[in-house]
């Protein structure tokens, strides 16, 4: 619930703030969004892992495709926000007459990614580690092959 969360708010909130001034200008500021770029990626990462969440509120139960689409969504939230700060976007800087700074969108992209990889992982391990119902009770008797 938490990856989810953050992916939404890592949506809908700014990415980064980049000021414009000239010679004899007023200050400019522009906010960008996630939908542009490699950020795109990251949107696409979301919206998996919200239908993995609704999944999981439907069908509780331990679904191997379901855990590897989870984490493939984290992976796709933190690629998408890596690749946003080193290619897509405006590299952090400031210069004559403009700055960029990052928003905190990007940050909540990279948090609901590493939340939806550990949530995948703990459900793996989980469902690992739970014994067979045949090994699990000790007055059935074991069969013999």
């Amino acid at each position: 619930m938490v990856g989810g969360a953050a992916a939404i708010a890592g949506c809908l909130l700014p990415w980064e703030r980049l000021r414009f001034s000239g010679v004899g200008l007023p200050e400019h500021t522009a906010v960008l969004s996630v939908l542009h770029g490699s950020g795109i990626a990251a949107c696409g990462g979301a919206v998996l892992g919200l239908g993995c969440i609704a999944h999981r509120l439907v069908r509780p139960a331990t679904r191997a495709v379901r855990d590897a689409l989870c984490a493939g969504a984290g992976a796709l939230l933190i690629a998408g926000a890596g690749l946003f700060t080193t290619s897509g976007g405006y590299r952090p800087a400031s210069g004559p007459g403009y700055s960029v700074s990052l928003g905190p969108g990007l940050l909540c992209a990279g948090i609901a990614g590493v939340a939806f990889i550990a949530a995948s992982l703990i459900t793996a391990h989980g469902a690992g580690a739970t014994p067979s119902p045949s090994t699990s009770d000790p007055s059935r008797p074991k069969r013999r092959i």
